[in-house]
C-alpha cells in the first residue's frame, strides 16, 4: 500500500519485494476498494475467503481401487 502510494508501479513494487508483477497485480486487482488498495481491508477479505474455501476431499474407496488397479496393470 505504502509503495502505491508513492506512486511506484506494479513492476517496481514486485522488484523491491522479489516477487511477480502478475502476483502484485492480481493482489492489487482483487482487493481494491472503490478504486484504491487498503491493506487493512484485503487482510480482511483473504481471511473470509479462506474460511470460505472449498476443502480438498479424500478420494472414495472406489477410486482409490481403480487408481490401485491400473498402477498393477503398469
Amino acid at each position: 500500500m505504502a509503495f502505491l502510494q508513492t506512486g511506484r508501479s506494479q513492476t517496481e513494487i514486485a522488484g523491491t519485494l522479489n516477487r511477480f508483477k502478475s502476483t502484485i497485480s492480481r493482489e492489487i486487482y482483487r482487493n481494491s476498494f472503490e478504486g484504491k488498495y487498503d491493506s487493512c481491508n484485503a487482510q480482511v477479505t483473504a481471511i473470509a475467503r479462506r474460511k470460505f474455501a472449498k476443502k480438498a476431499t479424500k478420494q472414495s474407496p472406489e477410486v482409490l481401487q481403480i487408481v490401485q488397479k491400473w498402477f498393477r496393470i503398469g
